[in-house]
């Protein structure tokens, strides 16, 4: 089933325009009610896309899921940069909150600064600054990149 919900989240998003933080509920009741053969379509139509809006990879028709190597951001130490892959979450208001702050599928980011007691994490993402505490970033996984030699 994860197939079915993530190529329709994609659809939602790219064909009918709606915002990728609040597609999580429709997709769910779609993929109860959707033929195999309209699902193919939607695959075709939007070029079998690999990723649905959220980051997360849309197994192929065997139900094969490509792998990739990621860590929660808040396991960034100070200093390091990564991209955002994937974000874990149905509530539409946090994912919402993220969005605004861009974080985002895609987007570069570099940890600032961490104050482990105190639970507060700063966050760079572009020219925006962003401070949380290790709730606030539950669900966010990340590409670390690969530190230069």
């Amino acid at each position: 089933m994860p197939r079915r919900h993530r190529i329709l989240e994609t659809f939602l998003v790219r064909v009918l325009g709606f915002d990728w933080a609040e597609v999580h509920a429709d997709a769910e009741v779609l993929e109860h009610h959707i033929s195999d053969r309209v699902l193919a379509a939607i695959d075709r139509i939007m070029g079998h896309p690999v990723e649905d809006p959220h980051g997360h990879p849309i197994p192929d028709r065997s139900g094969r899921v490509r792998r990739r190597r990621l860590a929660p951001l808040s396991t960034l130490p100070p200093g390091a940069r990564a991209v955002v892959r994937e974000i874990h979450d149905a509530d539409g208001r946090r994912m919402g909150r993220w969005k605004d702050a861009g974080l985002v599928p895609g987007a570069a980011v570099r940890m600032r600064e961490v104050h482990p007691l105190d639970d507060v994490f700063v966050i760079a993402i572009g020219r925006r600054r962003v401070v949380t505490g290790s709730e606030g970033l539950e669900g966010i996984l990340v590409q670390p990149a690969r530190r230069r030699a």
